[in-house]
């Protein structure tokens, strides 16, 4: 029997250069429960060390986590890519290392980048500079994902800065998409009048959460059997009367 689940599929941790230091799993769990969220993506730039802790802190709850990541492509637009599986993501994330831009974090200039449990212990720091471009091009990202049976698509596309329909203007045609994400308060008329092409694509919202209190501003409604990876994929992409569901404007 299908039902309707709320989800938030963009939310960062503290492993983000811009994440709030609360932004850690025994905060972030509770947060989405208490409104009323039934699944969630934790997607940290260019990384997933914090997913195992969102994931640890959500076992024996009703919420769903999703292992994901926001990647920055050559072309510098934000990507959501979701997988089914911890080690399917972290074989993605050996990736995306190999093609980050070389260099060290400077915390007190892009935030400090922590990795932690669980319980919000800090188990370390990523030097890396994640807030910076892969040099993965868009083509190859999505390539990648799929490879592994994940699902990808563009951030936030109404945005001036990091959006790949900003920076390229259109969606080419060599370019798949299931789906493109809108801006927690983003008004879907005007985004298909600045991108006619988004008509043509169902729509996700999400609340690109960098604090808890931000976690479910923007969500996106699930027709789905159950919470399972392979319902979520059927609902975005529209098939096997799955589908997904978001208020048209925001008041």
């Amino acid at each position: 029997m299908l039902r309707w689940y709320r989800g938030d599929l963009h939310v960062h941790t503290v492993l983000s250069p811009c994440g709030a230091l609360l932004m850690g799993p025994k905060n972030i769990v509770p947060r989405a429960l208490a409104i009323g969220l039934n699944l969630l993506a934790i997607t940290d730039h260019n990384a997933s060390e914090n997913v195992p802790g969102v994931l640890k802190a959500a076992e024996n709850t009703n919420l769903m986590v999703v292992p994901g990541m926001e990647v920055t492509s050559q072309e510098e637009g934000h990507l959501i890519c979701l997988f089914a599986s911890m080690q399917l993501l972290d074989e993605f994330q050996a990736l995306i290392y190999e093609h980050l831009t070389p260099g060290e974090n400077a915390p007190d200039f892009f935030g400090p980048q922590y990795i932690v449990n669980e319980n919000n212990e800090v188990l370390g720091e990523n030097k890396r500079l994640l807030i910076f471009a892969t040099t993965l091009k868009t083509r190859q990202i999505i390539d990648a994902v799929t490879e592994k049976g994940g699902i990808c698509y563009p951030a936030h596309i109404e945005r001036k800065a990091y959006s790949l329909l900003n920076q390229l203007g259109f969606i080419p045609d060599d370019l798949t998409f299931p789906a493109l994400e809108i801006s927690w308060n983003a008004s879907v008329s005007k985004v298909i009048k600045q991108f006619p092409q988004a008509v043509n694509y169902p729509l996700i919202r999400s609340s690109d959460a960098h604090h808890t209190d931000e976690m479910g501003r923007g969500s996106t409604w699930f027709l789905m059997e159950k919470l399972s990876f392979e319902e979520l994929v059927l609902a975005i992409q529209h098939r096997e009367n799955r589908r997904i569901y978001i208020e048209k404007e925001i008041l």
